[in-house]
């Protein structure tokens, strides 16, 4: 049976708080905990038309699809969360995205999407691999041979992307044998390159020390430790 890793990444929204969306979950929050459902509803009602950005509506929805069930609101509360999603996707990151449809995988562009990049090496065989993939599903990627770069889509790999309520995830499954681990040598990062519509590029990494170098100075990844296998 062919051992195949699976990853699932979650791109979401920044976070950034606005005063009146604080305020008013505060509010709802303290309804809560007075189990005054009603003015909790109201509250973050009100805190979702005060939200700035999707992490912050998410979070306003739930809490008061969550209120009015407890008020035993079951058809409203089913109704609200259906309207809800249905508005959340219109508005959703990856309709403001700057990815050119264009790209299909295997094009070598993708890397200027709204996207992100997962690094694989293997210590004892040095074998390093970037794979890119964007919020389209596409993806390419790249290899190393004496330290010089080479385009070359690694043979298995299947990228499956999904919106959230504030983003997007994509589901990778890339064969452990085309990465050429024994699993107790496999260093692993991963960096974002977020591009939207009126919006300066933000670059992140799962693991900070690659911000001393470049994303591809694999002494600044991380080690996956891997549970043993089942006999």
């Amino acid at each position: 049976m062919k051992k195949l890793l699976s990853i699932t990444v979650f791109l979401a929204a920044a976070c950034l708080q606005g005063a009146d969306y604080v305020k008013l979950d505060q509010e709802a929050v303290q309804a809560v905990r007075a189990k005054d459902h009603a003015l909790a509803e109201m509250k973050f009602g009100e805190a979702m038309k005060a939200a700035r950005n999707p992490a912050e509506k998410c979070k306003a929805v739930r809490g008061k699809f969550d209120a009015m069930r407890k008020q035993k609101k079951r058809k409203e509360a089913e109704a609200f969360m259906t309207e809800a999603i249905a508005d959340d996707l219109k508005d959703a990151e990856i309709a403001r995205s700057l990815t050119d449809p264009k790209h299909q995988t295997g094009n070598q562009d993708i890397w200027k999407d709204n996207c992100f990049e997962l690094f694989f090496y293997a210590e004892k065989s040095q074998k390093l691999w970037q794979i890119i993939v964007n919020d389209r599903s596409a993806w390419s990627s790249l290899t190393w041979e004496k330290r010089l770069p080479r385009w070359e889509q690694l043979k298995g790999v299947k990228a499956a992307v999904r919106r959230t309520a504030d983003g997007w995830a994509a589901d990778i499954t890339i064969p452990f044998s085309e990465l050429q681990t024994d699993r107790s040598d496999l260093r692993f990062n991963c960096t974002r390159e977020r591009n939207l519509k009126g919006k300066k590029t933000e670059f992140s990494t799962w693991s900070p020390l690659a911000m001393l170098g470049n994303w591809q100075g694999v002494d600044n990844y991380g080690t996956l430790v891997f549970q043993p296998e089942k006999p």
